[in-house]
């Protein structure tokens, strides 16, 4: 998805997100280490209405609006929101690692870039704490989003799968979330218009390795007020060189 796919600002937003795992913008011209691989070429290039970064430094110079915070979990990186229109209302998540504003487009919208965290460091509980934060941060935005009188589209890692294979045994507790969230008007764009179930998906997100081998999941998300947007297209790019691909979306206003 780039620039060239024809959108009107009055009815369509273009969204993504991506955990970059690292630096976006290459190295200014004056330093003496070569700049390496732009990864910021793509993002630059679509023009986004609503860009949610994660895990990326504190301003990646994308000729967008961006207002970054460091990430509670790692200080090192940020959480950061991209727009081509001024923010106002800007807020932090209280448990942190996801911040929230208002996009002054045409018709103004709330969003709001997540990456879920973990206090526990391993086994079913760590899965159950990654969920149960981004539930948190996910209510705690669409109180957010009402107050301001505007819909929601949240974006980003929730470090959360139905499929995951370490913590079946709470599947259902997972699922109940999501479930929440589509009871309280929250789609995800992917899953609308791929017309997949949650943990059902053909795509991954992310992939990687550990001691067991190979793996691979659903994790990163643009959720919706369904209500209020429609889906036109969603693609997964690849080649980011991140474990993670970016989810790009057009949403368009019913």
């Amino acid at each position: 998805m780039n620039s060239t796919i024809p959108t009107n600002p009055d009815t369509m937003i273009k969204v993504c997100t991506w955990n970059s795992k690292g630096v976006i913008t290459p190295l200014s011209a004056g330093r003496s280490k070569a700049p390496p691989r732009d990864r910021g070429f793509l993002l630059r290039t679509m023009e986004c209405d609503a860009l949610a970064l994660q895990e990326c430094e504190a301003r990646p110079d994308l000729g967008l609006n961006i207002y970054s915070n460091p990430a509670v979990s790692n200080p090192a990186k940020s959480i950061a929101l991209g727009s081509r229109h001024a923010f106002s209302n800007v807020t932090e998540a209280p448990m942190g690692n996801a911040v929230g504003a208002v996009v002054n487009a045409p018709r103004p919208f709330y969003f709001a870039s997540i990456w879920a965290y973990g206090e526990r460091k391993r086994g079913d509980g760590f899965y159950m704490d990654l969920i149960d934060c981004a539930d948190r941060i996910v209510r705690y935005f669409q109180s957010e989003a009402q107050r301001q009188a505007l819909p929601l589209i949240i974006a980003g890692d929730f470090n959360a799968s139905v499929a995951h294979t370490v913590s079946r045994k709470n599947a259902s507790l997972r699922q109940d979330i999501f479930d929440g969230w589509s009871r309280s008007g929250l789609a995800s764009a992917y899953h609308r218009f791929v017309d997949v179930a949650l943990g059902d998906e053909r795509e991954p997100t992310v992939v990687g390795r550990s001691q067991s081998g190979q793996w691979q999941y659903h994790i990163d998300y643009i959720f919706h007020d369904s209500a209020v947007f429609d889906v036109s297209l969603v693609r997964l790019q690849h080649n980011m060189q991140s474990d993670h691909f970016p989810v790009c979306a057009v949403l368009e206003w019913k």
